[in-house]
């Protein structure tokens, strides 16, 4: 009996020990926060990208490490997201360029999410993509053409942004108008009245035919301009 005591007592305290030593090394653990083998050997400018009205950015990734590593855009959540280059290497706490693409008319209407997960050797990382519907200027010239008779001097345009966008504009036209105003700016949906007001002396008698041409941000249309001179008829430019 007296052994039967002593062997349950021995086991008691080894069982009492196991356990000390258990809560010991759980409590170690907790303190040193969770182990991971994902930590990843890079790091990116950003882990969130917003694209409104541009179809690219430039994202800087970096190698943590005192070592060399490779690395490589391992997924692209939408067909639409894209990067160049693909993979690569970098150099002992070095520096390289991610070109994100999206192909905008690939895109379905409305504001969109994707992701690109961008890998090393230890651990990856997440690239977040917002695609935000787009906005642009849209220049249009009203009316497309104007003609003037020998006794009117001047004709009428309007420049007008029908698009989302500021629109940033410049008229130009023949030698023998003068176009006022011939720049400007124009916020979404309004318009510049334009004075355009032929330069007749010297002119041989006959129609002149001359092109306003519009250079913009939002497009490049034109409009004709038709000018009669007093006297024999006749079409110059």
């Amino acid at each position: 009996m007296d052994r039967f005591r002593s062997l349950c007592t021995r086991a008691t305290t080894a069982l009492t020990v196991s356990l000390v030593v258990l809560e010991l090394g759980l409590a170690s653990r907790e303190s040193s926060g969770p182990l991971s083998t994902d930590d990843p050997d890079i790091a990116l400018s950003t882990t969130s990208l917003v694209f409104s009205n541009s179809n690219e950015h430039q994202v800087t990734i970096t190698n943590l490490e005192s070592e060399p590593i490779e690395w490589r855009v391992l997924s692209s959540t939408a067909s639409w997201l894209t990067a160049v280059p693909a993979n690569g290497q970098l150099g002992p706490n070095d520096n390289g360029t991610l070109i994100v693409r999206i192909d905008r008319r690939a895109v379905p209407a409305g504001t969109h999410s994707a992701a690109l997960h961008i890998g090393a050797a230890d651990g990856s990382i997440l690239l977040n993509v917002s695609v935000q519907p787009g906005t642009s200027a849209r220049a249009v010239i009203e009316p497309q053409s104007v003609v003037l008779g020998s006794s009117e001097t001047t004709g009428r345009f309007e420049v007008v942004n029908s698009g989302t966008a500021t629109l940033n504009w410049t008229l130009n036209g023949p030698p023998w108008a003068t176009i006022v105003p011939g720049s400007g700016s124009l916020t979404p949906g309004s318009r510049a009245p334009i004075v355009v007001t032929p330069e007749r002396s010297g002119l041989a008698a006959g129609r002149y035919v001359g092109t306003l041409q519009l250079a913009s941000d939002g497009g490049s249309p034109s409009a004709t301009l038709n000018v009669d001179v007093a006297g024999t008829s006749g079409l110059r430019t």
